[in-house]
């Protein structure tokens, strides 16, 4: 996104999938890391967990794909899953950088 950077990236290929992680910070010291987990058999995403906390999740409508946004002791997450691939987000982020990133994604 805009006036952010990219601080860290890391991949990890495991046997049954790839990780892509990306640490995101601005000059504000705002950060927020993006994890991107292709499967190659999407039954396996099935195992994937996110805590959250009592607050209610709302969703979005971003490109014909739905995103959920909760939060879990303070830190917020967006996830959406298209396809073989789940798209989490965790940390300072805006409704902007929500929609720019879960809209970046190529549609089927």
């Amino acid at each position: 996104p805009e006036g952010y950077e990219v601080v860290d990236l890391q991949i990890h290929s495991l046997t049954r999938w790839t990780d892509i992680y990306l640490l995101y910070s601005n000059e504000d010291a705002a950060v927020f890391d993006l994890l991107i987990s292709i499967h190659e058999d999407p039954q396996d995403m099935a195992y994937g967990i996110f805590e959250k906390d009592d607050t209610p999740v709302q969703t979005l409508q971003i490109e014909g794909k739905t995103v959920y946004l909760f939060e879990n002791l303070g830190s917020r997450t967006a996830v959406c899953q298209d396809r073989n691939a789940i798209y989490s987000l965790v940390g300072d982020f805006t409704q902007p950088i929500v929609e720019g990133v879960f809209g970046s994604i190529p549609a089927q």
